[in-house]
This record gives structure tokens, C-alpha cells and sequence, in this order.
């Protein structure tokens, strides 16, 4: 798998101050969900096979781009994607 690309076209990730500022549980619970969702098919749609646990590590690498309002990058809730990896 390696050199795979999931590209998210629109998608505007939240910021961990964001997903933690008074926000409720179940809200939280349903973007974490989204989320997950959302890379789980963008998996299958890139026919990428995440069925087989990695044999070895791997490296993850997040390139966002804003068109306004850039977020702090150590800010990004990136675990939300990565987690969507792994349900994929």
C-alpha cells in the first residue's frame, strides 16, 4: 500500500479546541463518526484494501489546505482520520 493517496476534496477538518469547546458528547461521537465514514469510503471508492493489519510501519502524512481561515496545524484533529483508517 504503499504511495497511496486519500485525497478529502472540501472537507475542513475541525479543530481539536473546536471539538472540545462545549461541545455535547453525541455531537462529538457524530463528527468522530462522519469522519470515520467518510475515509472508509473514500477507501473502498480508491479500492484501497485495509481489511489486513500493516505488516509494517507506516508512515501518515496530512497535507491540508485552507481557502480561508488557515487552523494552527498542531490544532488539526488528525486522530479522527487516522481512526477512520482503521474502521475502513
Amino acid at each position: 500500500m504503499s504511495g497511496v493517496v486519500i485525497q478529502l476534496q472540501g472537507e475542513r477538518p475541525i479543530s481539536w479546541n473546536t471539538f472540545y469547546a462545549g461541545m455535547h458528547w453525541s455531537v462529538r461521537s457524530h463528527e468522530a463518526q462522519r469522519v470515520h465514514d467518510l475515509v472508509a469510503t473514500q477507501c473502498l471508492v480508491q479500492h484501497i484494501d485495509t481489511d489486513e493489519p500493516f505488516s509494517k510501519p507506516v508512515i501518515v502524512h496530512f497535507y491540508v489546505g485552507f481557502n480561508k481561515r488557515p487552523i494552527d496545524p498542531d490544532n488539526i484533529a488528525v486522530k479522527l482520520y487516522i481512526d477512520g483508517l482503521k474502521g475502513a
